[in-house]
């Protein structure tokens, strides 16, 4: 609640978490709301003062409400990559998982890019990779190579537990 000509009056917010009125904004890949990006437009739309706890625990369930949970989207590898396989002729999947059945890494390569490779591409493979910063971590790699017109041809992904 808050003053307005001597008068309270509530405010559209009450009863909705702060991330929630940001979750549109979640959705759009190219920005990053920061807990006092939510502390900065609560106190200014809707004279609330958060505390940078609240403030992130709100972003963090505001994701988890757009996204799903991070955990769980390692379930779903198994059907996609049978998709992938499925539809994709040539395409070569592998998941790994340790004894309790958590996953450990997985690879995937397309069958057009295997063809390609094959075929046209100049047999020399750089592998690279780089560090994820999301709760599950982990490592992101990438096989490609170059083709006749020195662009990046890409061969191979996969991602790994760190």
């Amino acid at each position: 609640m808050r003053e307005r000509n001597g008068e309270t009056e509530k405010s559209e917010a009450k009863g909705t978490p702060p991330g929630q009125l940001f979750a549109r904004k979640f959705v759009d890949p190219g920005r990053n709301i920061r807990p006092k990006d939510i502390m900065t437009n609560m106190k200014d739309k809707h004279g609330i003062n958060l505390t940078y706890n609240k403030a992130y625990r709100s972003k963090d369930r505001t994701l988890h409400s757009v996204f799903g949970d991070s955990w769980e989207s390692f379930k779903t590898l198994p059907v996609y990559f049978h998709m992938l396989e499925k539809f994709n002729p040539g395409t070569k999947t592998k998941i790994e998982t340790d004894r309790k059945n958590r996953f450990k890494y997985g690879f995937m390569a397309l069958g057009t890019c295997i063809e390609g490779f094959n075929t046209v591409i100049r047999p020399v493979i750089a592998v690279d990779a780089t560090h994820l910063k999301s709760k599950t971590r982990g490592v992101l790699l990438v096989a490609v190579c170059k083709d006749g017109n020195e662009m990046i041809y890409p061969l191979a992904f996969g991602f790994a537990n760190s």
